[in-house]
């Protein structure tokens, strides 16, 4: 298969028009045309002309061919130019999950904070930023019933959300009841621990965190901004 016929059959025009204000590049007329002024313009060189593509974009190519659509972006450029030169090359696997379909699943707020890291490989920092979100609604809420008292990280949690001996700042449930307190001591435990374990990759030394666990990370912190809202934090 040629370079022309891969992006032509796989990317849409309006992402084409896209692509060409992104790389600064002007093209005028049909599909095929702006296609074959892209390949003109990079001298035929698929890994540039591949390598101007959003992460999004690398996706729908690789998905169009069932090709496996894992790996930062250079990776899936390699894939999508072995399938270029008819090598044989890694198909999708069932049981993985793009990243469409993790986005429709987070909450929007994170969403909104991290697809634009995940998209650039940036994944420990997307982490860093969805974890600093849930922190920073834990922390405006504890601050409004105690004010003037400056704790972060695993202490905020422990004060926010208390113990056997330390009363909730913040309750997540009806404490009147066996299950109520078990909820609250059980999430107490899971807010502490995603702040010591997970919010900052870079400081617990997996900053070159692979796609799989960034997706975990970031349905805990979905998890944690759900909680959150059912027990109406702002």
């Amino acid at each position: 298969m040629k370079l022309n016929e891969l992006i032509n059959e796989s990317i849409t025009k309006v992402q084409l028009q896209d692509y060409l204000r992104r790389q600064k590049l002007m093209a005028i007329g049909n599909k095929d045309k702006i296609i074959s002024d892209i390949i003109e313009h990079y001298h035929d060189d698929s890994n540039a002309i591949l390598s101007g593509f959003r992460r999004d974009e690398l996706i729908d190519i690789l998905n169009h061919f069932s090709l496996a659509n894992t790996g930062n972006k250079q990776e899936m450029i390699d894939r999508i130019r072995k399938r270029l030169l008819g090598e044989k090359v890694e198909k999708v696997s069932p049981e993985y999950k793009t990243w469409e379909v993790v986005w429709s699943l987070l909450d929007e707020r994170i969403v909104n904070i991290a697809i634009s890291r995940v998209e650039a490989g940036h994944f420990a920092d997307a982490v860093f930023n969805s974890m600093l979100l849930v922190k920073s609604r834990v922390k405006t809420e504890y601050l409004r019933k105690k004010p003037g008292k400056d704790i972060d990280g695993v202490d905020l949690m422990h004060q926010a959300f208390g113990s056997n001996s330390n009363p909730p700042v913040i309750p997540l449930d009806d404490l009147s009841t066996i299950t109520g307190r078990d909820r609250q001591e059980g999430y107490h435990n899971i807010f502490a621990g995603a702040m010591q374990a997970i919010r900052n990759p870079k400081a617990h030394g997996f900053e070159n965190i692979t796609e799989g666990r960034t997706i975990h990370h970031l349905f805990v912190a979905s998890l944690l901004m759900s909680v959150l809202d059912e027990a109406e934090i702002k």
